[in-house]
């Protein structure tokens, strides 16, 4: 099987590796000098350990170390399928309640550029009214939009549901931005249950105008993700009142009061749905 990544976490990646094979050297992912390495010690039961180790002490260059690391990953998979660590949605008898260390989900990918979001709030309008302009555009003839008013424009584009109260617009974004900033978010929909995952841009093998470019925001294709969860929807919180700020015991107090006041605002509007899991993803790839 070959992986076409889009994401790979190399940190977590050496992570998981060095405490599940017991033998992993120590690596730096970005050296820029060629160094080659051997590690002496290997513990496990096969030889993935020595290899991984191999793989993890060579280091010619960003990109080389980059094929490297995606063998590593292959052989990481294969070792916590074969250990039955992995919850994978294209069994029969897979289960969103699994407690099993890692999920692996399969299907269409959906993408969502916070960053990209936010700037689409700052300019709707904006684009709103230059579509509705260019509409008015036809058999090629370019004055058909200069003999109307910007008024009359404005008022096409609300016609087209491409024009929004700008106070609306502000308080959207203002609310996305506290909440989400400019992470990219990765998500699955399968078996009913929704699977997000905050991406780091470091970790994307393109940037994110060219995967949108390429795939657009849900692919045709089916991709997998594979990570660790780490929150469910529907966990009961506590019903304990939250604390006063203004009755902390010095500013420290406070400060930890604020933010779990903060904390509550965040789950109002951004805690998980009721059934959606938040994954800490390692990788994400389709197969060729």
């Amino acid at each position: 099987m070959i992986r076409n990544f889009l994401y790979l976490d190399s940190q977590k990646l050496r992570s998981v590796s060095s405490q599940l094979f017991e033998g992993v050297a120590d690596y730096v992912l970005h050296s820029k000098k060629e160094r080659t390495e051997e590690a002496e010690q290997q513990k496990g039961p096969i030889t993935s350990g020595r290899v991984l180790g191999d793989i993890f002490a060579k280091e010619t260059s960003s990109s080389e170390m980059r094929f490297l690391e995606d063998h590593a990953y292959s052989i990481f998979e294969e070792r916590v399928a074969g250990l039955d660590l992995v919850e994978d949605s294209v069994s029969s008898g897979f289960s969103a309640l699994s407690q099993k260390t890692f999920f692996k989900i399969t299907d269409n990918l959906r993408i969502n550029d916070v960053g990209a979001t936010n700037q689409l709030l700052d300019k709707f309008n904006e684009i709103g009214e230059a579509f509705a302009r260019i509409s008015l555009m036809t058999g090629g003839d370019l004055s058909g939009g200069k003999q109307m008013s910007d008024n009359d424009i404005k008022k096409i584009a609300i016609g087209l549901g491409m024009h929004m109260d700008p106070k609306l617009l502000k308080s959207m974004r203002s609310l996305i931005s506290f909440g989400l900033s400019d992470v990219i978010e990765a998500s699955f929909v399968t078996g009913g249950h929704l699977f997000t995952a905050p991406l780091k841009r470091d970790f994307l093998r393109e940037t994110a105008e060219m995967i949108l470019y390429k795939f657009s925001r849900v692919t045709q294709q089916k991709f997998s993700m594979l990570g660790i969860v780490t929150q469910r929807g529907g966990v009961l919180e506590s019903s304990d009142p939250l604390p006063d700020v203004k009755d902390a015991e010095g500013v420290k107090m406070a400060m930890r009061t604020l933010s779990l006041h903060m904390r509550t605002v965040e789950q109002v509007f951004l805690g998980p749905l009721s059934n959606e899991l938040v994954v800490d993803p390692i990788a994400i790839y389709t197969t060729v």
